[in-house]
């Protein structure tokens, strides 16, 4: 109730309104449902925000005799979803049959990476049947990542289409321009700055050690892995050197261990301490962003 005052030559007049508040609108529950195959069952239960049923089993031979009877029932789950840092045998063999059957294989399957090695995210990414690759980090990611994959295959139709029409404007526009600008830029610049890079390359070469780069793995555009190239600016020692750093080997290694030994030191060459300073030891990226891997202008 709220008391409004009105006053008038002569008295007080008081006028009372009921104010009703809107209620609150419930969030609308989407009727989705995951199959959980993996060990951790109490964290993804608690991850997981906005499905209406879950599946969870330790094999995935139990997997595949739930999704024949779910598929009797009507009620396949809308994801499925792997521990792949578990190692659970039979995957090869579940992600086959989920391939040949014509009911499951457009299923959605996600694996979750979280605590995967490169080696494993290298061996799952070759799996065409895997959709994506996720970490689960927040309760609304698996919802998010189901309506994203939903709007994809909605739009799937639509770009082939357009793809099979001919030239596609609306994706030359967005991507083609970007990647025009990249190459003419990137040519002109290491044209201009070939003789700078080669100049560096000789320093680097003669402040020691017989490697004039060094390459690191990163993320680029649209997410790919790729080896970033850069001048090396740190000190390294090679096979020929060993006999000269003998004295302060503390591990024991002989005269007949010496071949096939290679050192590395985390101390920054002279000559790496200026190109980090004046950001010249990222030169050679220019070759990275002439064969696409990131450019000047997208960050992914």
């Amino acid at each position: 109730m709220v008391r409004t005052e009105n006053i008038s030559s002569t008295k007080k007049v008081y006028a009372y309104r009921r104010i009703t508040a809107t209620p609150a609108k419930e969030p609308v529950v989407q009727k989705l449902s995951y199959l959980y195959i993996g060990k951790k069952f109490k964290s993804v239960l608690d991850l997981h925000a906005g499905f209406e049923t879950s599946y969870f089993l330790f094999s995935f031979q139990e997997a595949l005799k739930l999704l024949g009877r779910l598929d009797k029932a009507g009620q396949l789950p809308s994801v499925i979803l792997i521990d792949a840092a578990a190692e659970i045998p039979g995957l090869k063999v579940f992600l086959s049959a989920i391939a040949e059957s014509e009911i499951y294989k457009n299923m959605l399957v996600f694996a979750e990476v979280g605590g995967c090695s490169e080696t494993q995210l290298a061996e799952l990414a070759n799996e065409r049947i895997i959709t994506d690759l996720v970490r689960v980090t927040k309760p609304e990611t698996l919802a998010k990542k189901i309506a994203f994959h939903g709007k994809l295959a909605k739009q799937e139709p639509v770009i082939k289409k357009q793809l099979n029409l001919g030239i596609n404007w609306q994706i030359i526009s967005r991507y083609g321009l970007v990647r025009a600008f990249d190459l003419v830029f990137s040519s002109i610049s290491i044209i201009l700055l070939s003789p700078l890079m080669l100049l560096l390359a000789i320093m680097v070469k003669m402040d020691g050690g017989n490697s004039i780069f060094e390459f690191s793995t990163e993320t680029g555009l649209r997410y790919r892995s790729f080896r970033y190239i850069r001048f090396r600016t740190e000190l390294a020692f090679q096979n020929e050197q060993l006999a000269d750093l003998c004295h302060v080997n503390q591990l024991g290694v002989n005269d007949h261990d010496q071949v096939g030994y290679q050192f590395k030191s985390n101390e920054t060459s002279k000559v790496g301490s200026f190109l980090r300073a004046t950001n010249l030891d990222s030169l050679p990226a220019l070759f990275n962003i002439l064969i696409g891997d990131i450019s000047f202008i997208k960050s992914r």
